[in-house]
C-alpha cells in the first residue's frame, strides 16, 4: 500500500528515515496545532491523514471520521464553518499553548465516568448512576487535588525525567556514522525493505473509497462501525 517497486538502486535506510522524518513532523504539526488552537491547520492535517488511514486499512473508521468532519465542514454555512473548527479545541486552564483536543477531552469524561460506574458495584440504579456521573467532574478535581498534595506521580505518556545527555551523544554519533539522508543505493534496512522514499498510496482505490464513503454520508445511509471499541474497520456495504 505504501511502497513502490524495488530496484537495485534503492537506499531502504534512507526511504526508512524520509519516511520517518515526513510522519514525525506530522505529528509535531498536529500536537502543535491541537496546543496553539491553529483551525487554519485542522482541514490540511484531515486531508493529509486520509491516505495514512488508508493505507492501514480501507474501511478504517478514523478514515471515516476524517472524510465526515471535512464534508461537514464544506456544507456548512460560514458561521458553522468557524463553529466546527473553533469547536475541536477547548481551553481549560487558560494561557497560551494550553488548548487540548475537544473529543479528548469528551473521552476523558466518559472515562471518568465509567469508573464511578463500576464503583458503584451491586448498587447499580438509575438515580445512583445518574448522581455518580453528575459528579463526575468534579470527583475527577478533588481526586487530582488530593494526589497532588501527597506527591503521587501522575500517570503521564510523557517522559517523568529528563533525557540522558550520554544516551543522547550514542544516538548522535550513531546517526552520523551511518549518514540516514546521504543516499547509498542498495543499502538495505531488513526491517523495512519495502518502504520508498515518499510516502504513496494507490490513488484509484483511495478515490473509490473517498467517493463511497461521501455518498453513503450524502445520503444519510451510516455507515456500520465494528461493536469492538478497539476495532478499525467499517462496513461499507450494509444498507
Amino acid at each position: 500500500m505504501f511502497s513502490s517497486p524495488s530496484t537495485p538502486s534503492d537506499d531502504y535506510l534512507f526511504n526508512y528515515t524520509s519516511q520517518l522524518l515526513e510522519w514525525g513532523m506530522l505529528f509535531l504539526s498536529l500536537d502543535d496545532a491541537a496546543k496553539e488552537g491553529d483551525i487554519t491547520r485542522t482541514i490540511p492535517h484531515l486531508k493529509k491523514c486520509i491516505p495514512f488511514f488508508f493505507s492501514h486499512s480501507k474501511l478504517s473508521k478514523y478514515l471515516v471520521e476524517c472524510i465526515n468532519f471535512i464534508l461537514q465542514y464544506e456544507h456548512a454555512s460560514p458561521l458553522n464553518k468557524m463553529r466546527i473548527l473553533e469547536g475541536s479545541f477547548v481551553n481549560r486552564r487558560g494561557g497560551s499553548g494550553m488548548n487540548v483536543e475537544a473529543d479528548l477531552v469528551q473521552e476523558h469524561a466518559v472515562r471518568h465516568q465509567k469508573e464511578l460506574i463500576r464503583g458503584l458495584g451491586a448498587n447499580k440504579t438509575e438515580s445512583a448512576i445518574k448522581r455518580a456521573t453528575g459528579a463526575s467532574n468534579l470527583l475527577s478535581l478533588v481526586v487530582g487535588n488530593f494526589d497532588r498534595s501527597l506527591s503521587v506521580p501522575q500517570k503521564s505518556p510523557n517522559h517523568t525525567t529528563s533525557v540522558n545527555k550520554e544516551d543522547v551523544q550514542i544516538i548522535r554519533s550513531a546517526i552520523e556514522s551511518v549518514k540516514p539522508l546521504h543516499h547509498t543505493p542498495g543499502r538495505p534496512c531488513h526491517s523495512f525493505h519495502f518502504l520508498s522514499p515518499k510516502f504513496e498510496v494507490e490513488q484509484t482505490s483511495l478515490l473509490q473509497v473517498i467517493t463511497k464513503v461521501k455518498e453513503r454520508i450524502e445520503r444519510g445511509l451510516g455507515l456500520v462501525v465494528d461493536d469492538d471499541d478497539n476495532g478499525d474497520d467499517v462496513n461499507l456495504d450494509n444498507q
